[in-house]
């Protein structure tokens, strides 16, 4: 008997498989709204690329026709919120942004590009509670990304004690990243620990990455004051050499990418 019940129960089991894997079949209605989704995703897709070769005109067709498949496609709403920004409509980039989060509440790379955003257009407060909010998503897979963003943005604000926080946040996640190396820098040297600043200073050069006129120009402020008048100059004259007609103030921190989810 207690065989014949196992048996059963397997025999129900399967069953219910092969009825999920025949539901699509079974079901046209529910075949159809899987192909249109299937079919918004490869308009998504060939739309990011177009974005990428900077063809705005046909980007903007593709996420347009990708939202006639699938109205509830966060990607194609993240693609537009991109084009609009790039093109100066950025109420329209905040709308589609939003959107996007609205249709996705609780995928912490759709609140990242809000965030990011939101940081971009002097927006700081709204900006920490969406890094917040994805870093609370579990499933989240590059938190750190959003964390360094917080703390970055919390630098811009002038928020020097939260941006180191969130740095560290960010440390902590991956301890492998290096996006976050000079942003820490500019917060202690902002909070007078110079010390601590030349240290990231000397990871960021010691791991071998590109060294940029917004690299030279922190190491020298650094070293001035710490009052190494050799060092600074060292940095001086090696920013002079490879960067001799740029005289552009240095950049802010940098722009991460904008996050798919799909």
């Amino acid at each position: 008997m207690r065989q014949l019940f196992v048996l059963c129960v397997l025999l129900t089991l399967m069953a219910c498989v092969s009825s999920g894997a025949n539901s699509v079949r079974s079901n046209p209605a529910l075949k159809t709204e899987r192909s249109r989704v299937d079919a918004g995703k490869t308009q998504v897709a060939i739309g990011f690329g177009y974005l990428e070769r900077n063809n705005n005109e046909e980007a903007l067709k593709r996420f347009e026709r990708a939202l006639t498949f699938d109205p509830k496609s966060y990607d194609a709403h993240t693609g537009l919120g991109v084009l609009f920004e790039r093109i100066g409509r950025v109420e329209q980039a905040e709308t589609a942004y939003r959107r996007a989060v609205k249709l996705g509440p609780k995928r912490g790379a759709l609140r990242n590009n809000l965030g990011q955003f939101l940081c971009r257009h002097g927006q700081y407060k709204d900006a920490s509670v969406e890094f917040a909010l994805a870093l609370d998503d579990p499933f989240y897979p590059t938190p750190a990304v959003a964390a360094a963003n917080a703390g970055s943005c919390a630098r811009l604000a002038g928020d020097f004690e939260g941006a180191e926080r969130f740095l560290r946040i960010a440390l902590q996640r991956n301890p492998e990243s290096t996006e976050v190396l000079l942003p820490m820098a500019y917060v202690l040297i902002e909070r007078n620990e110079a010390f601590k600043a030349r240290a990231y200073i000397q990871r960021y050069e010691a791991a071998s990455l590109p060294l940029t006129e917004e690299f030279y120009r922190l190491a020298i402020r650094v070293e001035k004051v710490l009052g190494d008048a050799a060092n600074a100059e060292t940095y001086r004259q090696r920013m002079m050499q490879e960067f001799p007609n740029d005289e552009s103030a240095p950049a802010d921190i940098q722009k991460q990418p904008t996050e798919r989810t799909q």
